[in-house]
């Protein structure tokens, strides 16, 4: 998801922002291909498994299990895991979140790398990783970050976060 609509939130606003839009685009994504009365359904059975590890004060996750933090696998890519961003406030937060995705999104790009080749592989993908990314992101500092879209995981639908702001 592209959380780049949450920037300038502060403290568990910007948590509780994320995690909305984590959470409709893992609805989005589980029922990618839905039309009609099937995608109300689909929406309805996933929300669910899509609200596993959210904070309470997600709206769409309110009365429902969180207990969880591991969010349901994405076609068994690695999972970012932004648990040690929490409790921050302010840019911290953002800059937290984004270390944790360029991390993460050189986990998918170098996947099954080995050796030599893992780290060939790593610098070779940082700009593409760090796309979007913060200038105080230390992985990213001295790199074109001029776009703030990230690059697609496997043509997934991209989240709106205009609702954030």
């Amino acid at each position: 998801c592209d959380w780049t609509r949450c920037r300038g939130c502060q403290g568990t606003a910007c948590i509780t922002c994320q995690q909305e839009q984590d959470v409709a685009c893992c609805v989005d994504r589980e029922c990618r291909g839905c039309s009609g009365e099937s995608c109300g359904r689909c929406r309805a059975d996933k929300l669910d498994t899509c609200c596993r590890g959210a904070d309470g004060a997600v709206g769409a996750c309110r009365g429902r299990d969180t207990t969880t933090t591991t969010p349901p696998p994405i076609i068994d890519l690695p999972r970012c895991d932004w648990t040690r961003c929490r409790g921050c406030q302010g840019t911290a937060c953002i800059t937290c979140q984004q270390e944790q995705d360029v991390a993460c999104c050189l986990d998918r790009e170098c996947r099954g790398c080995s050796g030599e080749s893992c780290g060939r592989c790593r610098a070779d993908k940082l700009d593409t990783c760090c796309r979007g990314a913060d200038g105080a992101v230390g992985a990213c500092r001295g790199r074109d970050t001029t776009t703030t879209t990230p690059p697609p995981i496997i043509d997934l639908p991209r989240c709106d976060w205009t609702r954030c702001r």
